[in-house]
This record gives structure tokens, sequence and C-alpha cells, in this order.
């Protein structure tokens, strides 16, 4: 859930960060890196994640309990494996329309995608991301 504020998730934009998995870019304006964390169970560490935006896509990345980096580019099948303490599964992310809209306090994304696992389409599905500061009075 990307853009609640409660006491289990913090986030942090950090563009063109160096040590934390948010590395690179163009240095343009829709080059941009989120880093947050999840506490998926209470009593493991927390899973931190990664959103990274830039002209040629989005990249997600689950690093903890749950590890996979799933990659968003309209018009290629990117594969990966979902990593679980139950097991691995192998997913197929075929993104069919990205959108960044960017303001002064505000940023959203969008991704529709198709989602395949184990080489088998089981549904068609869209990651909507809203981010704006922690001093913005809406927050």
């Amino acid at each position: 859930m990307i853009g609640e504020k409660n006491a289990e998730r913090s986030f942090d934009p950090c563009k063109r960060a160096s040590d934390d998995g948010c590395t690179g870019g163009s240095g343009t304006y829709r080059d941009h890196c989120l880093r947050y964390e999840e506490l998926l169970d209470e009593t493991a560490e927390p899973t931190i994640n990664y959103i990274k935006v830039s002209g040629k896509g989005l990249e997600v990345s689950k690093k903890g309990l749950v590890n996979v980096h799933m990659v968003f580019e309209r018009g290629k099948k990117n594969m990966t494996y979902y990593t679980t303490p139950y097991g691995t599964l192998q997913m197929g992310i075929s993104a069919t329309n990205l959108e960044l809209t960017e303001s002064e306090e505000n940023l959203q994304i969008k991704a529709d995608y198709a989602l395949d696992m184990n080489e088998e389409h089981v549904a068609d599905c869209y990651l909507a991301i809203q981010v704006q500061p922690r001093d913005c009075k809406d927050f």
C-alpha cells in the first residue's frame, strides 16, 4: 500500500542515491528513486523496497523476507523470480501502459501489465503509486 502513512512504513525520496539500490539515472526530470520498509511478518526483519522510475520504465525491488526485482517496460516481457519463505515462483511482467505525472508536490505513477506465473497468464493488473513530501499538509 504505497502512499499511505503508518507506523510500519516510511518513505525516503532519494534522487540519484548511490549506496542503497538506487543508483544511476540520466539526471532527467523523470529519474526518481524511492525507498520504504515493509513489515510482512511481525517476527521478521522489515523488507526493504525500492521503486525506480526513469525514462526507460519502472523497477520495483524487494529485499528481505520476500525477494524480487520486477521491471516494467512498455511492450516488453520481463522475467523474474519471486522468492518467499515458502518457495520461488517464476514471474513474467508485460507492461501495456506506463504513466508518470509529476508536479512540485506530487508524483503519480501508474503501470498496467499482464502477469504470468510459471509461464501461464494469471491476471491483468495495475500498480498505482502516489508520492508526496512528508511535510505536505495532506500527508
